[in-house]
């Protein structure tokens, strides 16, 4: 039954997370190697794919006032807790942090990528006194496909043609907009209650970022805006201030979870904040906010299916925008024709921002995401949609998110190299400086 696995959908794609996913997948990794190895661990090789790598670059490690992907691996060889997935470093203590770093310090910890791999990889190989352990997690942050000790092998699936998750997501990209549309609609109050604690979660670090200048500041800042009376306190600038303030919060380091949607926990905080705060602003039923949350995950998975995991493009600004907008106008009770101009209004806008990695500066494209989903949706309930045909826009939004997924891959292939190279030139200038 659709509605069943669309309900399945959510629920394996919605994971709580603390700290950037991609640091957060080498920690989980390097942690089940940890637990493989049943002693301390003396060595760690680290291997990923590009994306993961440049999104580990820039972004601080949660239980530390470090960024990169050598810390987060020796902090869940240290003291990660496997079976948190995600959340692998929510119970990490000084004492933890302290012996990362001398982990570290010696120089046992190496970090690199493998240049032309796509999708989600994370290999690590571990070493203890008197053992040896790899762990591979592939396609997902969390899908671990193999495990090995002392030469044993343990687990391997990769050669798997496929699995349930996999196939689930195969399901939904071949859907049209129509068709979550109407399973949304058929969706009842009780069977997504569980969406309440995407409500709770990411609003609880939002109101943390509101506190206190973290990150950049931005939604703070922008907060503090409307306070002075600079800029006005309307729908617009709260779901700027509160989706900024989570995310300077999230990229900051802070120990506290959010939703994740498709692996990300931007995408999460973008999917749902914007959607939320519409919702209260509209006074909008549990059912109604229920289900506007669960399009705009949808919508938001829908897009992920097409341009990839992680890619040169922004999912943020493209896939999560795309659905927060789609989650809006179904709280305002726009029909199908404008839910889907808005997705293609927004495709227009935004659709060429580029990833250039997890990182601070993450609240500056989210704010702008969100003008981008607010802006659109006022347009398409004005009636003001943008005619087929227009660039990489085309008749559907099915086919225009196809479009988008051809632009990410194979055409920005490419261009997420060059992306890399640069921040990885940038990042050696700056060791250099140090030296």
């Amino acid at each position: 039954m659709l509605k069943n696995s669309l309900l399945t959908i959510l629920k394996k794609e919605i994971k709580p997370a603390i700290g950037c996913t991609e640091p957060v997948a080498v920690a989980l990794g390097a942690a089940i190697v940890a637990d493989l190895l049943q002693e301390q661990v003396t060595f760690l090789e680290v291997k990923v794919d590009p994306n993961i790598y440049k999104n580990g670059m820039g972004v601080y490690v949660p239980g530390t006032k470090e960024k990169g992907l050598v810390i987060a691996a020796a902090l869940g060889a240290i003291g990660g807790k496997a079976h948190l997935e995600l959340e692998v470093l929510k119970d990490i203590t000084e004492t933890h942090y302290l012996q990362a770093q001398n982990l570290v310090q010696q120089g046992r910890v190496k970090v690199s990528y493998i240049l032309r791999h796509q999708g989600v990889l994370v290999n690590i190989k571990g070493q203890s006194k008197n053992n040896q352990a790899q762990v591979i997690i592939s396609k997902t942050h969390t899908n671990v496909v193999y495990k090995e000790l002392n030469g044993e092998v343990l687990l391997d699936t990769t050669k798997s043609i496929d699995d349930q998750q996999g196939s689930d997501l195969n399901l939904i990209k071949q859907l049209t907009i129509e068709q979550i549309i109407g399973q949304v609609n058929s969706f009842q109050e009780s069977e997504l209650r569980f969406l309440e604690k995407i409500r709770t979660v990411n609003k609880q670090i939002a109101e943390l970022g509101l506190t206190r200048p973290m990150g950049m500041g931005v939604g703070y800042q922008w907060y503090n805006l409307m306070t002075q009376g600079i800029i006005p306190k309307d729908l617009v600038n709260l779901c700027k201030a509160y989706t900024g303030a989570a995310t300077d919060a999230r990229m900051s380091g802070q120990n506290l979870p959010v939703m994740s949607c498709a692996g990300s926990g931007n995408q999460g905080l973008m999917a749902s904040l914007p959607v939320i705060i519409t919702g209260e602003f509209l006074k909008a039923s549990p059912e109604k906010l229920y289900r506007a949350l669960a399009l705009s995950f949808l919508v938001t998975i829908y897009v992920k299916t097409h341009i990839g995991r992680l890619s040169a493009i922004c999912g943020c600004a493209v896939a999560a925008s795309l659905g927060a907008g789609a989650g809006i106008g179904y709280l305002w009770e726009l029909d199908s024709q404008k839910i889907k101009g808005i997705i293609n209004n927004i495709a227009a806008d935004i659709s060429g921002m580029v990833c250039d990695g997890a990182k601070p500066g993450c609240a500056l494209k989210m704010v702008t995401a969100i003008d981008a989903s607010l802006q659109m949706a006022f347009l398409a309930k004005q009636g003001v949609i943008i005619e087929p045909k227009s660039g990489i826009v085309s008749s559907s939004p099915e086919e225009t998110i196809r479009n988008i997924g051809y632009l990410s891959n194979p055409g920005m292939l490419e261009t997420d190299k060059t992306i890399l190279e640069i921040m990885v030139r940038e990042q050696e200038k700056e060791q250099q400086k140090l030296a």
